[in-house]
């Protein structure tokens, strides 16, 4: 299982890699940007 909240996506290459320094994010945000990583696969 992956944390996407522990990545950046390159949008041009599709690539991922773990962010350094992770963004602290509410459940309900946490959950959106879940939702927008779905949408954009």
């Amino acid at each position: 299982l992956i944390d996407y909240r522990l990545l950046e996506r390159n949008a041009y290459t599709g690539e991922y890699w773990v962010n350094p320094n992770p963004p602290t994010h509410t459940g309900s945000q946490a959950q959106e940007m879940a939702g927008l990583e779905v949408f954009l696969r």
